[in-house]
C-alpha cells in the first residue's frame, strides 16, 4: 500500500457505522479527508465535519474536503487547542488510529468530554488474535511490515477483550463490536488444527475460530454522562 493510498482510502464498514444524522463530527487522524468527504456527499451533506491530521501534506488535501482541519499530533493537542466546546459533538471517529498512539486510554478519556450525552465514538482497530499472527508466532516468523496488523508504526496491540477494556476504562459504553473477517485468504484449516490443543485448555473452539478469523474490529461506543462522576 502506497502512502498516498493509505491516506486516501475510505473504510466502507466505518462509513456505514457513522450515524446518518450526526451534525457535528470530529475525525482524529483524518488523513486526506476521504471518509469525511464520503459521509458529506453520500449520507449527510449538512454535517459539519472536522479533522485532525499529523501529516501536513495529507492535511492540505483534507482542507479541500472537510469543513475544518487542525494540523497536529492527536496526543499532544488538548481539547482547548482544538477550540471545540465540550459536550458539543455528536461523533468522534478513529479510523485505524488508536493502535498508533502511545496512550490510547488517555486519548479516549480526554476526548470523550467533547461529546454530547449519548454521543458516539467510532473506531476501527486491528485484531492481534487473527490467525495469521498466531501462525507467525508459532513459526517464529514475527516481523513488522509496512501495513496491516503488524504495521511497524503500531505501538499498541489489541484482541477483542482488550478493545472492550480500552473503551470501558475511558468511561465509554460499548454498544457494538463488529468483527471484519479476512477477505483474501482463509486460515480455517490452520485454526481448526489447533482445536485438539485448545479443548483441554477449556477454550471455546467455535468462539476462537470466529475471533481468529477477524482481521479487525469496528467499535461503536457512547458517552453516558449521567453515569459519570461530577
Amino acid at each position: 500500500m502506497t502512502t498516498d493510498t493509505y491516506y486516501s482510502n475510505v473504510n466502507p464498514h466505518l462509513l456505514k457505522l457513522i450515524p446518518k444524522k450526526a451534525n457535528r463530527l470530529l475525525e482524529l487522524g483524518c488523513g486526506g479527508g476521504s471518509l469525511g468527504a464520503a459521509y458529506k456527499e453520500h449520507v449527510n451533506p449538512e454535517a459539519h465535519y472536522q479533522g485532525v491530521e499529523l501529516v501536513a501534506a495529507a492535511a492540505q488535501v483534507a482542507l479541500q474536503k472537510l469543513d475544518r482541519v487542525i494540523l497536529g499530533n492527536v496526543e499532544v493537542l488538548s481539547n482547548e487547542d482544538l477550540d471545540i466546546e465540550e459536550a458539543s459533538l455528536d461523533c468522534l471517529i478513529y479510523g485505524d488510529v488508536l493502535e498508533h498512539l502511545i496512550d490510547p486510554w488517555k486519548e479516549l478519556a480526554k476526548r470523550k468530554k467533547l461529546l454530547k450525552n449519548k454521543g458516539h465514538v467510532l473506531a476501527c482497530i486491528p485484531n492481534l488474535q487473527h490467525w495469521s499472527v498466531i501462525y507467525k508466532i508459532i513459526a517464529d516468523q514475527w516481523a513488522y511490515e509496512d501495513s496491516g496488523i503488524l504495521d511497524r508504526t503500531h505501538l499498541r496491540f489489541f484482541t477483542r477483550s482488550g478493545i472492550q477494556d480500552l473503551f470501558t476504562s475511558a468511561g465509554l459504553k460499548v454498544m457494538r463490536m463488529i468483527g471484519i473477517p479476512e477477505s483474501v485468504e482463509s486460515g480455517t484449516p490452520f485454526v481448526r488444527g489447533l482445536f485438539p490443543v485448545l479443548e483441554p485448555m477449556g477454550i471455546d473452539t467455535q468462539k476462537f475460530e470466529t475471533q481468529a478469523g477477524n482481521y479487525q474490529y469496528l467499535v461503536k461506543a457512547i458517552r453516558v454522562m449521567d453515569r459519570e462522576s461530577a
